[in-house]
């Protein structure tokens, strides 16, 4: 990508302002002339009579009130676009994630979706404000070589075959430049991964100063060092780009004192007159050079928001669209079966391969099922399953006999509520459409009605008051909330204490039964077993019992 790539994006988010903006910064870049004419004015008068042109000065003041006016107007409207620019990628990318199945959505890293839809996108707004500066400059520059061409056809040659030159090299330079800032991004990201565990891990390195030392010694200080090391290459690199940029300022200079008169007899006075409007056109050209700069950093960010679109296209299913039905519609059901069930994740590094392997299973309506089994033998990865996330490697979920991949994927989802062990709770009801009745009863049920009257006040709830075991049952009153046929819950008791378990199994999930609902329950708590219809043993990742 280049300085053109980026003028182009940034005219797209423009809109019916794009004419405007192209009119006022030629007008822009009219008055940039104009000054500059002006200060030629004084100068010849001062050099001739040796007083102050009138002339010269109300075009002065005339020509910089006229550039301010139409220069403030483009930028913000530049600006303004590059705002809308930028919320139309992220709502764009964030659409699409959501589109994606959540088996796609694991391959993701969370650095580069967190870098790509809140990350530092400043080097899009500078480069935008910058590109007005640049096109103004541009048409300075033109007049000027225009004007020089009158005085000298030599000087003007010698100086379009010197930026010539100038833009292959940055060109070079800048391609090299894009790949650092490509591994900058890599290294950029395995550092924010680096602190994951020091985020997530906190207590538990409070708890032992040697892990925590261990931590940052092994992990996140290596990753630190890499990324400096990254940097200042790059930096090195932008540093060289940088100079050669303004060095090359001094070029035209050069050529017009020294080659000039070499090669065409030109007189001292238009060698001078030549000189000065070189030495103005210094600063349109410096803003040239610095917007280039500036949509290279730009294009670097607008690349790796790139990727991440390519990768979420990639991952998108042929339903997508279909996928975010605002309407579900739930089929109606007396029996879900499951019929030679195969599911494996694959194998991640040291982690060997986790196969699900289910011959039969069924689910009547109204019925409760607990599952049970050790860690890793299988009970998660079949309530996902179950659910409608991960779809089967082989084999056949049936809803009365049909098979659930005829029906729309997320209406087949709406038959279910489920509570993950590592579930997420958000800080509103989403999507939620609950009589306030069944909110004041299950919030009564559930020991929660201080936390829904702060919610009412508000309109938030408050996560982070909450312990682990209160965002357990907020979690569980959410699911409740939702309605739906089924409720799977997975080890929703594990962070209860034994008062409210007690209360859990031998009322709440009763009065859910009782009220038609289906339920699976993930549990080891093995004395409350008996209020179970079925008890189904996992081991291995089959069903044994």
């Amino acid at each position: 990508m280049n300085a053109l790539d980026f003028i182009r994006f940034l005219s797209a988010h423009v809109g019916r302002n794009k004419k405007a903006v192209v009119i006022v910064s030629v007008i822009n870049g009219l008055c940039m002339s104009a000054l500059m004419y002006s200060l030629q004015i004084g100068l010849g008068s001062m050099g001739r009579t040796g007083t102050l042109s009138v002339r010269g000065f109300l075009l002065f003041i005339c020509s910089l009130a006229a550039y301010y006016i139409t220069q403030s107007f483009a930028i913000r409207t530049a600006a303004g676009a590059a705002y809308v620019a930028i919320e139309d990628l992220e709502l764009r990318l964030i659409d699409k994630l959501r589109r994606i199945d959540y088996t796609a959505f694991k391959t993701i890293a969370p650095s580069d979706l967190y870098a790509a839809l809140g990350g530092d996108k400043s080097a899009v707004i500078n480069a935008a404000r910058l590109v007005i500066t640049a096109f103004s400059g541009a048409v300075t520059i033109a007049i000027a070589i225009a004007y020089m061409a009158t005085l000298s056809l030599t000087a003007v040659l010698l100086i379009l075959v010197e930026y010539g030159l100038l833009v292959f090299v940055h060109k070079l330079q800048s391609g090299a430049l894009e790949k650092r800032f490509e591994i900058d991004a890599q290294e950029a990201s395995a550092f924010v991964l680096s602190l994951e565990n020091l985020v997530n891990g906190f207590a538990e390195l409070k708890m032992n100063n040697i892990r925590s030392e261990e931590l940052y010694e092994k992990t996140i200080r290596p990753a630190s060092a890499r990324k400096t090391e990254s940097f200042e290459q790059t930096e090195r690199r932008w540093v060289s780009l940088l100079v050669l940029s303004q060095a090359g300022i001094f070029i035209p200079l050069g050529l017009i004192v020294f080659i000039v008169p070499a090669l065409a007899a030109t007189n001292l006075s238009k060698l001078v007159e030549i000189l000065t409007v070189t030495l103005i056109s210094t600063s349109p050209a410096g803003l040239l050079t610095n917007f280039v700069s500036a949509a290279d950093a730009a294009n670097n960010t607008l690349l790796r928001i790139g990727v991440i679109e390519k990768q979420l296209d990639a991952l998108a299913g042929g339903d997508a669209a279909a996928d975010l039905s605002k309407s579900p519609d739930p089929p109606d059901f007396n029996l879900i079966e499951v019929k030679g069930l195969k599911f494996s994740y694959p194998e991640l590094g040291d982690q060997k391969e986790f196969s699900l392997n289910v011959e039969d299973f069924f689910l009547k309506r109204g019925e409760l099922v607990i599952i049970k089994g050790g860690n890793g033998s299988g009970k998660s990865t079949f309530m996902c399953v179950l659910a409608g996330l991960l779809p089967p490697g082989e084999g056949d979920i049936l809803v009365d006999g049909r098979p659930a991949s005829s029906l729309k994927s997320a209406d087949y989802r709406s038959l279910f509520s489920i509570l993950f062990a590592d579930f997420h709770l958000f800080d509103d009801f989403y999507g939620l459409r609950f009589d306030k009745k069944d909110l004041d009863h299950w919030a009564q049920r559930l020991k929660v009605e201080k936390f829904i009257r702060t919610y009412e006040q508000t309109g938030k709830l408050p996560v982070t008051a909450l312990s682990s075991g209160q965002k357990k049952r907020m979690a569980l009153l959410a699911a409740i909330l939702e309605n739906r046929p089924a409720l799977l819950l997975d080890e929703a008791a594990a962070d209860f204490d034994p008062e409210f378990r007690s209360r859990y199994y031998r009322e709440i999930v009763p009065e859910l039964k009782a009220a038609g609902r289906t339920l699976v329950l993930v549990s080891h708590d093995d004395r409350y077993y008996d209020v179970a219809n079925r008890v189904i043993e996992f081991r291995e990742g089959a069903i044994v019992s």
